[in-house]
């Protein structure tokens, strides 16, 4: 029997369409290896932890009730924090969530990275040492990689979009380290995969809609930055990937309401059930 690997997509409450793969385990699909990015980074580690996936959704659809929307206040604001400090502040209910996670009875003591039963990768892109790193259970070849940090402190990392979100500044054996998120260089991670299992699935969201926009404000402007270069590096990612689940999240907003993100997870469950329709050779 084939060992499974499942790559976990960002893209805050449209990233919540991975929980839909629920349909894996419906279909008797062990998943051997998982790693995710930014939201998609949350769903790994709470899944290496031993939660269920009931209980991810549970404890994630609150993100999108507690995360606030980004109000036209905020567009005011943007273009000054982002002159005087660098960006906003991040979000802390995605790494609060974790922390509470790794508190809890169930996690069993499962604080640190290399706690975890199973092979966990979340990538985070390093400006200090200008590249992307690897958090880690497990060591990756050809990669630099950090396995005795908080579980809490990876998923924080993995996180700040550029520009919109101040770094994480994190001290390692007493050196500086400044972190942004993994997204843009690895918003489907499934480089490296193939080091711990025999088949790698990755998760993509098809969430851009085409646009005839003429006018472009700071905003927009970085937000269609990063969507190409989200999109370039895709690519290159698909190709690292035995099979790709494409859900279609283009009428969720990234920042959605509850409503929205169980639309997410419902859209990934269709997703995944009808990819795998003609596909269940792999489960033998």
């Amino acid at each position: 029997m084939k060992t499974v690997g499942l790559a976990c997509t960002g893209g805050g409450t449209k990233a919540l369409s991975s929980i839909g793969v629920k349909a894996l385990e419906e279909l008797n699909i062990k998943i051997s290896a998982i790693s995710g990015t930014s939201m998609g980074s949350c769903i790994a580690v709470l899944y290496a932890m031993g939660y269920t996936i009931d209980e991810i959704e549970e404890r994630l659809i609150e993100y999108a009730v507690e995360f606030p929307k980004y109000t036209v206040k905020d567009k005011i604001k943007a273009p000054f924090k982002l002159i005087v400090r660098g960006g906003g502040k991040n979000p802390t209910v995605i790494t609060k969530t974790i922390k509470e996670a790794t508190e809890a009875t169930e996690a069993k003591g499962k604080k640190l990275m290399s706690d975890l039963d199973i092979p966990v990768f979340i990538p985070t892109m390093d400006i200090t040492e200008k590249r992307t790193v690897y958090y880690t259970s497990r060591p990756i070849k050809n990669e630099k990689c950090y396995m005795n940090r908080p579980i809490e402190e990876a998923v924080k990392n993995t996180c700040p979009l550029p520009l919109m979100s101040v770094p994480n500044d994190v001290y390692i054996d007493g050196k500086l380290h400044q972190f942004l998120d993994g997204g843009m260089t690895h918003n489907i991670p499934t480089h490296r995969m193939d080091q711990f299992v025999d088949y790698v699935i990755g998760v993509e969201n098809i969430y851009h809609k085409k646009t005839n926009q003429k006018k472009v404000n700071i905003i927009t402007g970085i937000r269609n930055t990063f969507q190409s270069m989200r999109r370039s590096a895709i690519i290159w990612q698909r190709e690292f990937a035995d099979l790709i689940i494409q859900v279609d999240c283009k009428d969720v907003d990234i920042v959605g309401n509850k409503e929205e993100a169980r639309k997410c997870i419902e859209a990934g469950y269709d997703s995944a059930m009808a990819t795998f329709s003609d596909r269940l050779k792999i489960a033998k």
